[in-house]
């Protein structure tokens, strides 16, 4: 289509012919360009949408912001409670205030660089005004990539994060600190400490006494291996007293400021079985007497804190309020619901 020009030569203009959108759920056209100095560059560029509309790279006409997607991504994400908040906090920390305003269909591979860049290199308040780790900006990276992948095809043609640069696995490992390990000589007189009983005048030899509390818990932990979260969740009714073994069904994980307890397994299997000596198996008795006994003496005003918790009376000590995201309520052995 020939269009009149005052004051200039006359130009070209060219439309898309009606064509279904997915992001609006209708058919529409709209104007691929109106300056083309001649008919031939104009039927030249109707050419060019022709071939990459039948090749799925034409994007979608939407004027959804990108904060807005990951909203929408985030609340139909089929995960658990800690993951879906842990995504929350970085997109609401570290992508919208950068480019949460940019428009879905212009997000490109060199929009998400520039913000891995700023990220590595900009104080984040948040990270005591130093910049982010290559781990975070890369987990960052992944969660950009997980919901940018879910606009394809019906926002987006293709996934800009397929092609950007977040840090390398190198990076990361460079950056990741060395810890040392203790050896068995350490383990076996860290151990010999906890159980010593505090000798104060209430002191029972930790049957009621609060001061070996913790020492079955610090006994599984280093007999075992397991994570602290699953340390947290067992339960008597999976301890194999006969078969010497511990059934790992349950997880304490850290939602907020609150703790929760939650199946461990997904998808249906089995819950996880590890075979551990008689001497940790008398540790777990001997803990089983400790919390009977306690029951007993509080009565009434028992209270289980977690599945891996001490009980208290209702106007005993509560667990400390957590400092970090890594502390978890004092415990000291499985314990039943109440």
């Amino acid at each position: 289509m020939e269009i009149p020009r005052k004051g200039r030569p006359n130009t070209w203009g060219v439309r898309t012919p009606l064509h279904f959108d997915k992001a609006q759920g209708k058919k529409i056209r709209y104007w691929i360009g109106r300056e083309f100095p001649t008919k031939t560059a104009a039927e030249k560029a109707l050419r060019e949408w022709h071939s990459n509309y039948e090749a799925g790279k034409i994007a979608a006409r939407s004027d959804m912001k990108l904060g807005d997607w990951l909203d929408k991504w985030l609340s139909n994400l089929r995960k658990e409670g800690t993951t879906v908040a842990g995504y929350e906090t970085k997109i609401r920390l570290h992508i919208k205030p950068h480019i949460g305003s940019v428009k879905l269909c212009e997000v490109t591979d060199d929009t998400l660089d520039d913000l891995y860049r700023l990220l590595e290199t900009a104080p984040c308040p948040t990270n005591k005004d130093k910049p982010l780790g290559a781990k975070s900006v890369r987990h960052i990276h992944n969660i950009l990539s997980g919901a940018l992948g879910a606009a394809v095809p019906k926002l987006i043609p293709a996934n800009p994060a397929a092609s950007a640069h977040p840090p390398t696995a190198r990076e990361i490992r460079a950056q990741e600190q060395k810890y040392p390990t203790v050896d068995d000589g350490l383990t076996a007189r860290f151990l010999a400490t906890v159980w010593e009983p505090c000798g104060n005048r209430a002191c029972d030899g930790g049957l009621t006494h609060h001061c070996l509390r913790d020492a079955p818990l610090w006994t599984v932990y280093a007999a075992t291996g397991v994570r602290r979260s699953e340390a947290l969740g067992m339960k008597w009714s999976l301890v194999h007293w006969e078969e010497g073994a511990i059934e790992l069904g349950w997880v304490v994980v850290e939602e907020g400021n609150t703790y929760r307890l939650r199946k461990l397994t997904k998808d249906g299997d089995d819950n996880a079985l590890i075979y551990v000596d008689q001497s940790v198996m008398n540790v777990l008795k001997w803990q089983k007497e400790r919390q009977d006994a306690e029951r007993a003496r509080l009565g009434s005003a028992w209270m289980t804190l977690c599945s891996l918790a001490t009980a208290s009376s209702s106007t005993g000590a509560r667990p400390e309020a957590p400092r970090t995201r890594r502390r978890f309520p004092p415990a000291g052995g499985p314990c039943e619901r109440g």
